[in-house]
């Protein structure tokens, strides 16, 4: 009998180690083996960096990827942040720092057994970012709060009892239902399950942690990693807003989702001042400065930049910019002078000498020590920080200043300067023509219309004033030859005009960002354009009540090292180390010449370190070794990065012992054991620590020994280098107890409430600490022995024994236990809407806390509405309101109600299956359909005409019992619908057919499955194949279904059912493999729109054919499924053609796409005439018409009598012959003129208005020649704001209005006129 029992035992293991995974732990755990653990699949590899990581969290040269996959259906991706950190950090650090950084994620652990460390119970995920990150505990409803996203379970191993709260987050909890599964990755390694748990788990520069939830037991490949934002403001626009009763901070995200009014909303309603002049980003704070000239009530506003919390204000100044120059120190211009700024304090310092003239100081820009700033009519003044004074002036009326890529300064009015940052001495003058010149004027945010790539030379600018007419662009830049002939971009509609600073470039999208208003009805419109070809890739129209943009700002963002080595091993008296730095130390938004890199040596006296240019150098000292620590840092624009690179200076080892190669150690007591290295100052002193048996001694990673029972053993030393070992031999031996005491003697608690003992033992390093505990009266008090917890079960005194194991010493505590009455019921909902089926949770809470009954009767008022079960889980089941009561069980007078209303939607029709046959012994289920979807109760009743013939089960599983015709029924539960199918049951169901795959194609030495099956499914037939090629040396088929290629060629494969004659046959069609593939043309030339077929030819004609087909940039030219190629834009492509049945085999055709040019330009017609005040649009005809630029410049040759739009709009001003001229803009200088006849406008038509009739000087509006009209002053937004009557020919009206622009519009009974002037 025993040996059937161990064949029996044998087989089974056999059975459930192939059911099984092979691994025997989750975390690090063993898991019981009760339950089925499905077998990891192999992870796919993910061409994934670190570099694509947005959110990081942590300080450090060392970087791990972590990822998190819920496996919900909501969330297609694996969720990707990022860890910085140096020193020693574990696998739970990355889960529970991230989750304290990152307030969407929540982690729920436990830690009750220690030597294994944490387990990760639960993770959770706040997908709608309503903030709620709460957990329930299912069985007792308890709704768990954290303060800093890290929760802790409340029993051990009950992870499968938490829920989140929110059901829209992702989360998942459990151990014995499903479980997280813990996957590493190190260095080149493959990214897959870890034995480990996260505890133990050591980090490394460049490892992955990933968490996989195990949804019923079964883990999943990960899915596409994606990188999870920042929470906060770090990837989208900010837009801040003038002209409001208070300036606005709007933030526009990556998703065309807004934000409006942030500062406000972040900071307790705080205002903003109405005239905000500029902002700046600098280090971790944006800087926002605002002006009042007649009160001095401006001030600068500054805010964490990531959440917009103001952190400081500095009042009372007048402030129109601020620049940062190192994180302690800043300047601020204003009205009358630049002034320093102490960044540390937050308070304003001197005022830089010579920069109060009484003039508008506006846009810094710092390079190096240099301050470069422009001041109204007297120039560039620039400034040395260092000295706080002035360096430099250039003299000239200037209205922008930009630094471009190559770290030189452009000065920007009717012509560009361009300054050299080190030497401050002009190294180039460039004339603008008239029409492109920058507005020389100073009115508020005109700096913000001259700006630079800091990543190119380029140079971007509006031409003409503050809310002008002027509606283009211009592009320069000196290494492209670029042409200011023509605009590089131009407002859409005529009836726009720039707003404020209404030109940026985001440099992460390589896109000016351009703002705009409408002078119909003041909307704002939002242009973004390719800042490379000036082509408009999409339009946002802001909101109505969005306030005027002032300027446009992007988040700032740190600078990076990349491709450093962390970790570098050198012998001793190895040659200085040289590290090129060129291009590894970046920021994608500031200029590399303003990147400031230092390093340091943590321990100079093993090597030293120091920058040569872009080399960084570290030189070991002579004949030492050890270890040191180079921080290279990098300051770009206020923030700080480092890298840290641990250098070892290696010294060989040459052997080790043990400084005690005998001990005696007493039972339960721990020895640190040492080693001694020779050369004692050997570099790698690494050693691995093993022992002969667990039972009677153990050792740790460290050398410390931990003696168990009595009896001899060795421990061993090995070392990593050279596998040098040493062993101590070990005697433990007993130390007896001679007595025990109890940490109390009398313990007071209430009943169902606890307390803990603990025993003394004499001496403290007694061997044996066991102990037994009996309670003399076990209905008074219990004692849990593991935990030494006593619980108070009645009012009563009872005395509590511990006996020790070893010498039976005894040790007695006195437990008093009385009743704590509670005096107080209450329930965390008092009402609840509920929709049938579904249902809710309450929890009920007494006070005291500690009352020693808190056992609660639940009970409904009305079943028939709603239920609630003993764990006060109520469930909406009928229509209409009911109370649910919870009450004390200790006292009746304690209780409190929830009120449900509820709703009920009642079921409309039940469906199932007309009929179906089974077979005698066999069972089918059927399904039902209910509708509507949301029924409340979909319950059914199932029941059988004749359950001799068949039976049905209440899910409606039927098995059939003898041969003969039944009615199986179905009833819902509410309303009673039925539903009816006639089953036939019959003693066999013989099979009638076998099936196959008409055709298969394989390759030659691949094996395919081909699929295969039989009808009916039902069948009672035993079901066997055979299989049979007819052509065995083109073709093999195994017993098993398994056709192999062997040659090119067709062969059929029939397949039968075996004592049948049924067959089926497969035509199986061999082909070589594909050896390459070639594209026709290899090259070709297409104009911009026109598509050109390229066709892929495969080799050996008889393989697979099919490609797939790739551009290497689309937005020059797409190529579709079938090879034809489309051309966007100018450039060169490489289209590549790879065979779909061996993707390693391709060919690629070089694509070249060219403009076409324009070859004719004319005037539809060539003579127009109008009159005084009307306006025409002169119509082209351009010759291609798939010329690829359109646009032409439009110039008049008169503009007193006619101007021209860059749109072709001519409007007539005064009597007289003008010619209007278009030219070509796409290099061609194609040319056409149009003869205009402007006539006298007869009496009552409306007459141009122009700046000399009406105009303001010297805070007064001057009117000329409109005498008996009636003026309205207005301003942009269409508020009136002052009413006119002019009675003479020269009349001149007080006008002091603030900085701005206004419109005027006039009648005089006959005529309107309207015009618009601006204030400076």
């Amino acid at each position: 009998m025993r040996k059937i029992y161990s064949f029996l035992l044998l087989f089974m293991c056999v059975i459930c180690t192939y059911a099984q995974q092979t691994i025997t732990t989750v975390q690090g755990r063993p898991y019981d083996f009760g339950k089925s653990i499905a077998k990891a699949p192999e992870v796919s590899y993910q061409d994934y960096s670190m570099d694509d990581i947005e959110f990081w969290v942590g300080e450090g040269s060392n970087r791990v990827l972590f990822v998190v996959q819920f496996n919900d259906p909501r969330e297609t991706n694996a969720l990707v942040w990022g860890y910085r950190f140096d020193g020693d950090k574990r696998g739970i650090d990355v889960v529970t720092d991230i989750a304290r950084a990152d307030p969407r994620l929540y982690v729920l652990i436990e830690n009750a057994d220690a030597s294994m460390g944490y387990t990760i119970c639960g993770i959770g995920y706040d997908a709608d970012g309503d903030g709620d990150i709460s957990l329930t505990h299912i069985p007792t409803g308890q709704i768990m709060t954290s303060e800093d996203g890290v929760f802790n379970t409340l029993g051990h191993y009950d992870y499968d009892d938490y829920t989140a709260t929110d059901p829209d987050d992702f989360f998942g909890a459990g151990w014995y239902q499903s479980y997280w599964s813990y996957w590493v990755k190190d260095g080149d390694g493959k990214f897959g399950y870890s034995g480990l748990g996260a505890s133990s788990r050591v980090l490394k520069d460049g490892s992955w942690d990933g968490w996989n939830f195990a949804v019923g037991m079964s883990p999943q490949d990960f899915k596409p990693f994606k990188a999870i934002s920042a929470p906060g403001y770090n990837n989208g626009t900010f837009f801040i807003g003038n002209e409001k009763e208070n300036g606005a901070v709007n933030y526009l995200s990556t998703k065309n989702e807004w934000e409006n009014n942030i500062y406000q909303a972040n900071n307790n309603g705080l205002k903003l001042n109405s005239n905000i002049l500029s902002g700046t980003f600098f280090g971790n704070n944006l800087y926002i400065v605002s002006g009042d000239k007649d009160n001095n009530k401006g001030n600068i506003i500054v805010a964490e930049s990531n959440k917009l919390v103001n952190s400081a204000t500095i009042a009372d100044i007048n402030g129109r910019a601020f620049v940062g120059v190192t994180p302690e120190k800043g300047y601020v211009s204003t009205d009358n002078g630049i002034y320093a700024i102490d960044l540390t304090t937050m308070t304003l310092g001197d005022l830089v000498t010579g920069t109060d003239n009484n003039k508008e100081s506006g846009k810094m820009i710092c390079a190096g020590k240099y301050v470069f700033a422009v001041q109204d009519e007297k120039g560039i003044i620039i400034i040395d920080s260092e000295t706080n004074s002035i360096a430099q002036t250039f003299a000239g009326n200037f209205s922008g200043i930009a630094q471009s890529g190559d770290g030189y300064i452009w000065a920007a009015g009717s012509k560009l300067i361009k300054i050299d940052p080190a030497s401050l001495i002009i190294t180039n003058k460039i004339e603008l023509p008239e029409y492109c010149k920058i507005n020389e004027s100073w009115d508020t945010w005109n700096a913000g219309k001259f700006i630079a790539d800091p990543k190119s030379n380029t140079l971007y600018w509006t031409n003409g004033g503050f809310l002008s007419d002027t509606r283009s662009v211009y592009r320069y830049n000196p290494e492209e030859n670029s042409s200011l002939a023509s605009p590089f971009f131009s407002l859409p509609n005529e009836k726009q005009i720039f707003s404020s600073a209404g030109i940026c470039l985001n440099t992460a999208t390589g896109q000016l960002v351009i703002t705009a208003i409408s002078t119909e009805d003041n909307s704002v419109f939002i242009y973004y354009v390719d800042a490379k070809t000036g082509v408009l890739a999409n339009t946002i129209e802001a909101s109505q009540d969005f306030p005027v943009p002032a300027f446009t700002l992007f988040p700032d963002k740190a600078p990076t090292i990349k491709d450093v080595d962390g970790s570098i091993t050198v012998p001793v008296n190895n040659a200085p180390i040289q590290i090129s730095l060129q291009g590894k130390i970046t920021d994608e938004d500031n200029v590399d010449t303003n990147i400031t890199v230092s390093v340091i040596s943590e321990n100079p006296e093993i090597a030293t370190a120091e920058l040569k240019g872009n080399t960084l150098i570290i030189t070991p000292l002579q004949g030492v070794s050890g270890k040191t620590t180079i921080i290279l840092s990098a300051v770009s624009n206020g923030k700080i990065v480092t890298k840290k690179i641990s250098l070892t200076i290696n010294r060989e080892l040459e052997g080790i012992s043990m400084e005690e190669p005998e001990i005696t150690m007493k039972a339960g007591s721990t020895k640190q054991l040492n080693v001694i290295f020779t050369p004692a100052n050997a570099t790698n002193q690494e050693l691995k620590w093993s022992y002969e048996n667990y039972s009677t001694a153990s050792v740790d990673s460290k050398g410390l020994v931990s003696a168990k029972k009595e009896g001899t053993t060795t421990i061993t030393a090995k070392s990593v280098e050279g596998n040098f070992t040493a062993t101590c031999k070990i005697t433990i031996v007993n130390e007896a107890a001679t007595g025990i005491a109890l940490n109390k003697t009398e313990s007071n608690i209430y009943v169902n409430r606890t307390d803990t003992l603990d025993v003394i033992f004499t001496p403290e390093d007694a061997s044996t600490k066991d102990v037994t505990w009996t309670v003399e009266d076990p209905t008074i008090a219990s004692m849990y022995a593991y935990y030494k917890a006593i619980t108070g079960k009645k009012e009563g005194t009872t005395k509590i024994t511990a006996t020790s194991k070893d010498g039976n010493f005894t040790a007695e505590c006195i437990v008093n236990v009385t009743w704590n009455p509670a005096t107080k019921l209450k329930l965390d909902k008092t009402s609840i809407p509920l929709q049938a089926p579904n249902g809710v949770s309450l929890t009920a809470t007494f006070e005291p806390s500690d009352a020693s009954n808190k056992d609660v009767v639940w009970s409904s008022e009305d079943e028939t509405i709603a239920t609630v079960s003993s764990y006060g889980s109520v469930k909406a089941v009928g229509q209409g309101t009911t109370t649910i009561k919870a009450t004390s069980k200790d006292d009746e007078s304690l209780f409190a109600t929830c009120t449900i209303t509820a709703t009920f939607i009642p079921v409309e029709s039940i469906a199932i299956p007309s009929d179906t046959t089974i077979a005698v012994s066999k069972s089918a289920t059927l399904r039902e359909t209910i509708l509507p979807d949301d029924a409340s109760n979909k319950s059914v009743e199932w029941s059988s005409s004749d359950e001799s013939i068949a039976t049905v089960s209440q899910y409606g599983s039927v098995k059939g019992i003898k041969a003969g015709t039944v009615t199986i029924t179905a009833t819902t539960v509410d309303g009673s619908k039925i539903a009816n199918c006639n089953v036939t049951v019959v003693e066999s169901i013989p099979v009638t057919a076998v099936t196959i795959a008409p055709e298969a194609t394989i390759k030659i030495g691949k094996t395919t499955y081909i699929t295969r099956g039989y009808l009916p499914s039902n069948t009672t037939t035993k079901i066997a194949y055979t299989f049979k090629s007819d052509n065995e040396e083109v073709a093999t088929v195994d017993q098993y279904g398994n056709i192999k290629g062997i040659a090119p060629g067709n062969a059929n494969v029939t397949i039968g059912i075996v004592d049948t004659e049924l067959t089926a046959t497969c035509f199986v069609h061999v082909v070589p493999n594909v050896e390459s593939v070639a594209i026709t043309p290899a090259t070709a030339d297409i104009i911009v729109g026109n598509q050109q077929q390229l066709q892929a030819d495969i080799t050996p004609a008889e393989a697979l054919q099919g490609t797939t087909w790739d551009s290497s940039d689309k937005s020059i030219a797409t190529v579709d499924e079938n090879g034809v190629v489309t051309a966007l834009k100018a450039g060169n492509v490489i289209v590549t053609a790879t065979s779909s049945d061996d993707n390693k085999i391709s060919a690629t055709a070089e694509i070249t796409v060219k403009d076409q040019l324009m070859t004719s330009l004319a005037f539809e017609t060539e003579k127009q005439t109008i009159e005084e005040g009307e306006g025409i649009q002169l119509a082209t005809i351009i010759l291609p018409e798939n010329t690829t630029d359109k646009r032409v410049r439009w110039t008049t040759s008169d503009y007193t009598i006619a101007t021209v739009t860059s749109f072709g709009y001519v409007k007539a001003i005064s009597q007289g012959d003008v010619t209007i001229n278009a030219i070509s803009q796409d290099g061609t200088n194609i040319s056409a003129s149009c003869e205009v006849t402007v006539k006298e406008a007869p009496s009552g038509i409306e007459k141009n208005v122009n700046s000399y009739s009406i105009y303001h000087i010297n805070n007064e509006l001057v009117i000329d020649n409109f005498s008996g009209y009636t003026f309205r002053v207005y301003s942009v937004r269409g508020d009136l704001l002052k009413e006119l009557n002019v009675t003479e020919e020269h009349t001149c009206f007080p006008l002091d209005f603030a900085t701005g622009v206004y419109i005027i519009k006039g009648n005089n009974g006959t005529n309107d006129i309207a015009t618009k002037i601006i204030i400076q």
